[in-house]
């Protein structure tokens, strides 16, 4: 293959011994192979997003209306949902002091089963 640097009026040569062509497999590619998704959601229950009864919060709770993470949580879900074999989501809380009959901490947990089973989140 011959090389030319138009500036220095230098002509050279590049003699290849091996060569391999590497190809980055896309997202897509990955599916076609089998690619299997777990979505796992995890909520921050600590007070950075504000009181829960407050309407302002993040962690507020409408009757009538989804809350920003409902919908967040709504709208990732139906597409990641589509790639995992058993449509299973595991959900996940830190930042609180759970009170569910199998599972009660006296202080801050940073990890805990929302279903209160660790076994089965």
């Amino acid at each position: 293959m011959p090389l030319n640097n138009p500036k220095e009026k230098k002509a050279g040569s590049l003699l290849l011994d091996d060569f391999n062509r590497v190809t980055r497999p896309s997202f897509i590619d990955y599916l076609r192979g089998g690619l299997q998704l777990n979505m796992v959601v995890a909520v921050d229950f600590t007070a950075s997003n504000g009181v829960p009864k407050d309407p302002a919060s993040l962690h507020f709770i409408h009757p009538a209306k989804p809350n920003q993470y409902q919908t967040a949580i709504h709208a990732i879900s139906q597409i990641l949902l589509s790639y995992d074999s058993d449509k299973r989501i595991a959900a996940l809380g830190f930042g609180a002091k759970p009170k569910f009959a199998n599972l009660k901490s006296p202080t801050v947990n940073h990890c805990f089963a929302l279903s209160g089973n660790p076994n089965n989140m």
